[in-house]
């Protein structure tokens, strides 16, 4: 997965894209047919999730398998991730959220209740508003979870 933040303030895709590897343990397992299947649920099963945490927008749900058996599955991957970030402009994300994201990742617990992180964001002179974007950026990144993002349902 590799994620970038778009300079466009129009996006022609995500900013996230997934590519998906698997191990041919079976030749039937990932038949064309099959592969196709299995896929089709992976990008169902991502696409839930992410409009649950309302990211996805940062997600492009076009996946690209890769068998890792392959003698060029290295090649495929370099080849995909250098074509992704030729294809990007990165943004630089504001040295505040970097800040913050540095002060969370030393956090003694894992676990931050919102008055704690709102409090270590107004610190770093980041508001409530920019700390929704800050969790919802971070959370497509997979470096935080904030679960207030996922429906309960």
């Amino acid at each position: 997965r590799s994620c970038h933040l778009s300079k466009s303030s129009k996006r022609e895709g995500g900013v996230c894209k997934i590519f998906a590897t698997y191990m041919p343990i079976n030749e039937d397992l990932v038949s064309p047919n099959n592969l196709r299947r299995n896929l089709a649920i992976l990008k169902k099963e991502c696409n839930i999730v992410a409009q649950q945490m309302g990211v996805e927008e940062l997600v492009d749900l076009e996946f690209i398998p890769i068998n890792m058996e392959s003698n060029k599955a290295e090649k495929i991957l370099k080849d995909n991730m250098q074509a992704l970030f030729e294809q990007l402009q990165p943004k630089t994300i504001p040295e505040s959220w970097m800040c913050l994201r540095d002060i969370l990742a030393q956090h003694v617990s894992t676990c931050i209740t919102k008055p704690e992180l709102q409090y270590e964001a107004q610190k770093c002179g980041i508001t409530n508003e920019q700390l929704g974007e800050f969790c919802r950026l971070f959370t497509s990144f997979g470096s935080i979870l904030d679960v207030q993002l996922i429906d309960p349902n």
